[in-house]
């Protein structure tokens, strides 16, 4: 899977939690707060790991062979 669809799926999908338990806790729905703090826990787990996978993805890249600089005064 694509990973900028992964990103926007697992986005969407804990929006929707979140979103589910603020409409529960104005109803005084007492596990409504508790989802809604599930779902944005899932929302930074879920972007952390998901930003994880891909910066090991694409530091695992061949590095290009450069040249060093020839005047490199510090």
């Amino acid at each position: 899977m694509d990973i900028y669809r992964l990103w926007n799926v697992a986005s969407r999908l804990c929006q929707l939690v979140i979103a589910a338990g603020i409409c529960g806790a104005l109803a005084h729905w007492r596990p409504g707060a508790y989802l809604m703090g599930a779902g944005l826990v899932l929302l930074i787990v879920a972007r952390v790991a998901i930003a994880l996978v891909e910066y090991r993805r694409v530091m695992s890249r061949p590095w290009p062979a450069v040249a060093p600089l020839a005047d490199d005064d510090w």
